[in-house]
This record gives structure tokens, sequence and C-alpha cells, in this order.
């Protein structure tokens, strides 16, 4: 099994070399890459019988040469982080999300911030000579010792907090927030749901509309604002931001419904997921709310 060191340079060294090609395996069984860079496998679609799909087939049998495990991976377990330090991180098995007893600072928060924003896969406006991103939620941070310190501290401070999650440190080089990247989220006052009222009033049975997560600030940049727009039926928006105007019983029917058509539809969207938002609908306190602006 290889190390995660070699993995990273093997992806640095492919970004500089234009002899070395990542192929997915239906670019390896088709033997070509999508920008048309070549394979020149003949002798391997000989041994197939030129059969590509027998080939994809082995290929997929074939073990791992790398894998880079999380740290935490715990069944059902969510990770919420605030954008104000005097908020608390909200962890734990889902639904049941505790506050967590850590007082970070305005610029520890902004670190955790950083990871978990690279750890996503968000996009940043600009990072400094010194910070390098690679796959897999790696930062590499070189010539800034101020950078390296907070974040051994950083990750010293969750470790004496007992936190189920962690920050891995290569060398005081190699940093990342070790979870499943799926299951950290952002604070919901960055996001808000978009429809036009223009919209409201279609006679189309399905109207667009955005969810947009704010940009926010973190200690290694902006990470950029983020817009998708998904499709959803009208019928379903109305009572959406019927819900929005106000807090229901829990053992409202008609907001069970609206729960219920939200769960089975866009909560599942990958679009959706991969903004950072725990989820757009939320029970407490035995009520049934929106928890991001509504807007229209």
């Amino acid at each position: 099994m290889g190390s995660t060191l070699g993995y990273l340079y093997l992806l640095e060294k492919t970004k500089g070399d234009e002899r070395l090609v990542w192929f997915s395996l239906d670019e390896m069984a088709k033997g070509e890459t999508s920008d048309s860079k070549m394979a020149y496998i003949k002798a391997l679609f000989d041994d197939f019988d030129n059969d590509r799909t027998a080939l994809k087939t082995a290929l997929q049998q074939l073990p791992d040469s790398f894998k880079s495990a999380y740290l935490c991976q715990l069944p059902k377990y969510g990770l919420t982080i605030p954008i104000d330090h005097h908020k608390p991180l909200i962890a734990g098995v889902l639904g049941k999300e505790k506050p967590l007893d850590l007082n970070l600072s305005d610029y520890q928060l902004k670190l955790l911030l950083a990871i978990a924003a690279h750890l996503r896969g968000f996009e940043f406006e600009a990072l400094a000579q010194t910070i390098k991103l690679h796959p897999l939620g790696w930062l590499e941070i070189k010539h800034d010792p101020h950078l390296q310190r907070e974040l051994i501290q950083l990750a010293a401070l969750l470790k004496k907090a007992d936190a189920d999650f962690s920050i891995e440190n290569i060398r005081d080089t190699f940093f990342r927030l070790s979870i499943i990247p799926e299951i950290v989220n952002l604070d919901e006052s960055l996001f808000s749901f978009v429809v036009k009222p223009s919209d409201l009033d279609s006679i189309e049975t399905k109207i667009p509309v955005s969810i947009r997560r704010d940009a926010f600030e973190t200690a290694i940049g902006w990470v950029k604002r983020k817009t998708e727009v998904f499709k959803l039926t009208l019928e379903f928006v109305s009572r959406l931001r019927e819900l929005a105007e106000k807090d229901w019983n829990a053992e409202n029917e008609y907001a069970v419904r609206i729960e219920d058509a939200y769960k089975k539809g866009l909560h599942k969207e990958p679009k959706f997921c991969a903004l950072g938002l725990r989820s757009l609908i939320r029970r407490e306190d035995g009520m049934i709310k929106v928890v991001v602006e509504v807007l229209s």
C-alpha cells in the first residue's frame, strides 16, 4: 500500500509532466482520455481479445494501490462549523448533535474553516504562494512557520478536547481535517433559498430555484460564493415558502408532508449535498422549521 506522501508526490509530478496522465477506468477501457490523450496499451487489449468490458471488469477487481482513510468515519454523524467564533461547533449522531465544549479564537475558527472548506472541495478566491491544495483534503504549507505553528496548536486543541475528529499532520508540512467530507457542514446563516416572483406565477409544473452559499473568510483566503439551481415543483416551492413563514408543530400533518417531500427529493440531490448545508428543514424543540432565509 502506497504512502500518503508518495501519492501526493505523484500527483504533483503529473501536473508538471505531460507524459504522465490520469485515466479513469472507462477511459482506460476506451484507450484514451476525454481530451484525446492515448494510453498506448494495444498489447493489453490483445490479451483480452479486445474485449474492453472484460478489461474494465478485471481492472475493477485489482486492489487499490493507495487508500487514504479518514480517522473519523463514524456512521450517521454530523459536524457543523459556525462562522462566528462566539458560536459553538455542533457535532454528534444525526438528530442528536450537541454543542462542543471547545473554545476557539476567531483565527482558530477561520483556520478550521479553511481546512474544512478544502476538505469539502470548495473553491478559494486566491491563496498565498506558501500554500498548495492537494486532493483528499490535504494542505501543503511551506515557508510559513506562523501558519504551520497555528495548525499544530489547533490539532493539539482538538485532541485535548477529545473531539471525535482530528487534524492529521505529516512532517509539520501536510495537514488535513481527517473526517469524512460529506458529513462536514457550515453554518445555516451562509445559505439562502431564492425563487423569482415571476416563476411563482408560472403555469409550469416545475420552476427554477436557487440555493446560494455566500462567500466566507478563512485563515488562508476567501471561499467563493456558490449558487446551484434546481428544478422543483411549483407546489412544493409554494408549500416550502409557507413553512418558512413560521415554525410548525412537529406533529402537524401538513408540515410533516412538506418535510417528507423535501427529504425524498431535494435533500438527496448531489448538488445540494455538495453545498455544505446540513439540511434545509430541521426539527427543534418539537417544531419543524425552514432554517435558511427564503427570498423571492
